[in-house]
Order: C-alpha cells, then structure tokens, then sequence
C-alpha cells in the first residue's frame, strides 16, 4: 500500500512538469520510466517499513548513531546489521536512478519567482539517510564494494536534485553534501582496496570542474525571474510590489505603478535589461581567481546595495536590490562545496597510491602525480590543497577564509588518521553506554522478581502468623 501511493504521488508530480508544458524545439523527450525522478520516488517506497516497537528502535539507533560508528559496532548489534539489509530493494532503485542521465522533478509546478523544493529536500534525506546506513551493513559483510557504489549513487541523486541548475535546488544539493562526505570520510579511513573505490572513482573521474557553476545559476535565474515578472501581461508591477513588502526600496515600485502602461513596460524592459547586464558582470567575477573574485563580487555589492538605499531615484534600477541579494558570502560558501567535493576526490587517489605503492603518499605533489596531473585545485588558491598524513592516514584541507572555517555545515578538512580515532572512541564509549544500560535493566528486573517474590512468599504476613501459631499448639 504504501510502495504504490508513494509511486501515484511521484507519478503525478513528475507528470504535472516538463511533460505538460510544451517541449522546446529539439529538446529530447523522455518517457516517465526514463526519468530517475521515478526511481528516486520508488527507493522511497521501498525503504524498509516499520512494522513493530523493535523495528522502531532499531531504525532510531541506526539512522541517529550508525553514521558516527564504525560498522564493526554490528557485532554487538546484529539484528540492527540484519534489518537494515532488508533495504537492498531500496538500494537497487537507488542503483536504477544513479544510471540515468535524465532527471525532471518539475518542482516548480505553476510559473514562480522560485522553485518550491522543500518537499524533494524530505524525499533525499529520508534516501540518504537509510542509504548510508545500508551502506555501513554492507562494509560489515564484506562487500565495501557495494557500499562504494551506494555513496556514489548517493553523490549523483544530489547531482539529479540540482538538476535544473539553479540557486534554490544547489543550495538544497550543496546542504547535504557534508552528511555524505563523512560517510565517504568513514569509509576510506578503513582502506578499502583499489578495487572496492571504483565506483567512487568513476564517479570523480567524470565529473567536470567547477562542479558548481555559479555562473550557470546565476543565468537560468535571471531567466526565470524574467519569464515569471512577464508570464501575464499588466501584471508584473503588483508582482514586484508583492515581493517588496516594506523593503526600504518600496516607494520606487509604487512610482512604476502610477505610470502609464507603455511607460510601465517600458521602465521593466529598461530594469531587466540592466539585470541581465549585472548578472553577466557577477558571472564573470565569479569565474575569476578567488582574491580577485571576491573583490568584484563585494564591489558588485557595494553597487546594488546604493541603489536599495536610495528609493527617490526613479533614474537608478530599483529590480536589481530584489533580484540581487548580496553575494559575497553564498560566493565564498559555494567555494566551500566546491572544495569539499574536490577534496574527496584527491583522497581517492591518494588511496588508490596507497594501494598501488603500500604507503600513503608523502605529499600533494605526489598525489597530483599520480593522478596524472589532472586533479582540480583548492578553488581558494588554485593550486595544491595542503596535506600531510600520519601512520593511521593523510589530512588534507582548504585554505577557506576564517569565518567559513568556524562554519560547521562546510567540512573545510579531511582527517582520515583522526577519523580511525574518533571511530574508535566512539565505539568504546558507546559500547560502555550500552554496558551500564544493561546492567541498569537487570536491576531493574531484579528488583520487580524480588518485589513479586515477597508479594507471593507463604509465611508471611498475617496468614504467616495463624500458620505459625497452629503449629506451636
């Protein structure tokens, strides 16, 4: 019951979208089953359901503590290692979805200012979160190959999420990668052989770098505030005075209202024009070095925020403070992705060196090396990303600015010897948790069987105190 409503609903969602609008001319056109929307709607109705108090504390513990255990915390918890494989029907519609290139969720619906994704973000992370699980059950029997593979179908459902390249469905994207990455982060602190990361490797491998384009988000949102302010005719400036509400900047959209029609359209041709000006000049800061990047883009800024200061001057483009909000610190945190996912990728091959040569490398440069050179940058220098290793692994990290570094949303370093650490402690601390738990409820126990053993005990009590005097006459 619950596989089938999941699927109507995804159904229908992915048939209100792109399918029903009319197709650009030379755009392909895709079948619902070729969609790995479809697929990502059926590994949720396959999730293994809850079907008793036991199964509810075993899904509790595995998706609150797995993550942060090594698997190897399943031989004092088989049944939770037992339940969670149940999930391979799950895992293989995950598989189905990582193979397809298409991908349409159409989370828009109606034309918007911005596309609605809160519902997808529930769909991932309920994916994600049992997938990682899975993936910790599969390493504990031994097949850490079909683990890698989970978490590079994992890598690219974040990839389909941002499918339609904008802001909102990279930003939603971009907040789950680090949930990701410290399970990929796990998993190669326990050296899994060369041929246990292919799956992971093909993966980097094809990516193309940057991975996230400001620049293309930048543009398909100009498109889309453009075609949404122009979708009905005489209405665009109530839509803008609906999304200034009592922004200081107000007065200057109720002055385009009391304008003639042709003088309105006139003055919203003229403001998006000079949208598309100031998006052009953001994308091409955004494609510079970091330093001189970041000095374009505050600068950019700087300019925008002038003209949301001063409302009386009908000469300035009053669009630009509502559809440019300052970018300089979501230029920086895309930066921060950027470098995550770059960072995963030189671990990978510092891995398959340690595989091929017996040791971690010794540096960067060995890495670069043996990646044949071809390795991204650290998108904050644009050049090597500083590492150095001990003998439980290699640390590799960015060279963020400070404030992102404070930032524990962004995983701004990768320590695999610390990670070999913290799994150890943690699963010595729990282990010892779980001890104190058990002896607390044998006590328990106890102390209810001797509560009832008196409660029931002959001889004693008042018919005790008769029995007893019989006997002495």
């Amino acid at each position: 019951m619950k596989f089938s409503v999941l699927i109507l609903a995804g159904l229908a969602l992915i048939s209100v979208s792109g399918f029903a609008e009319e197709e650009l001319p030379g755009e392909p056109s895709y079948s619902t089953f070729e969609n790995a929307a479809f697929d990502y709607w059926r590994a949720s109705a396959l999730l293994r359901p809850i079907a008793s108090r036991a199964d509810f504390e075993i899904v509790l513990f595995a998706e609150r503590d797995v993550a942060d255990l090594p698997p190897s915390v399943f031989a004092h918890r088989p049944e939770v290692g037992q339940w969670l494989l149940g999930d391979r029907k799950m895992a293989r519609a995950l598989r189905d979805a990582g193979s397809k290139t298409y991908c349409a969720f159409n989370p828009q619906g109606p034309l918007s200012a911005s596309p609605d994704l809160r519902y997808l973000l529930l769909l991932m992370r309920s994916v994600m979160t049992r997938a990682i699980t899975y993936a910790h059950a599969m390493e504990f029997v031994r097949k850490a190959g079909e683990a890698s593979a989970v978490y590079a179908d994992l890598f690219r459902m974040l990839d389909h999420l941002n499918s339609d390249q904008s802001w909102a469905s990279s930003h939603y994207a971009i907040g789950q990668l680090p949930i990701l990455i410290r399970a990929v982060e796990g998993f190669l602190s326990r050296r899994p052989p060369r041929e246990d990361l292919e799956p992971l490797i093909a993966y980097f491998e094809q990516l193309q770098y940057p991975h996230y384009s400001q620049c293309t988000y930048l543009h398909n949102e100009m498109r889309q505030y453009a075609r949404w302010l122009i979708k009905e005719a005489g209405h665009a400036e109530k839509k803008l005075a609906q999304l200034y509400g009592d922004r200081p900047d107000k007065p200057a959209v109720e002055q385009l209202v009391q304008l003639e029609e042709a003088e309105r359209r006139a003055l919203l041709d003229t403001w998006l024009r000079g949208y598309e000006d100031e998006i052009k000049d953001l994308c091409a800061a955004t494609n510079l070095p970091y330093p001189q990047g970041l000095q374009a883009v505050a600068e950019i800024d700087n300019r925008i925020l002038q003209i949301r200061d001063s409302p009386d001057k009908p000469d300035l483009n009053h669009a630009l403070p509502l559809f440019m909000p300052p970018m300089k610190t979501t230029y920086e945190q895309y930066l921060a992705a950027e470098a995550m996912l770059r960072m995963v990728y030189h671990l990978l091959v510092a891995a398959e060196y340690r595989d091929f040569v017996g040791a971690w490398p010794e540096s960067a440069e060995l890495v670069l090396q043996f990646g044949q050179e071809t390795l991204p940058p650290d998108p904050f220098t644009g050049g090597p990303f500083k590492y150095d290793h001990d003998k439980k692994g290699p640390r590799i990290s960015t060279d963020a600015p400070k404030w992102l570094l404070k930032e524990d949303r962004f995983i701004l370093a990768i320590d695999l010897g610390k990670r070999v650490q913290q799994d150890e402690d943690r699963l010595k601390e729990y282990l010892r948790d779980k001890k104190k738990l058990e002896k607390q409820k044998e006590a328990e126990q106890r102390s209810v069987h001797q509560k009832s053993s008196n409660q029931q005990e002959p001889g004693t009590g008042r018919g005790g105190n008769i029995s007893r005097a019989r006997n002495r006459r």
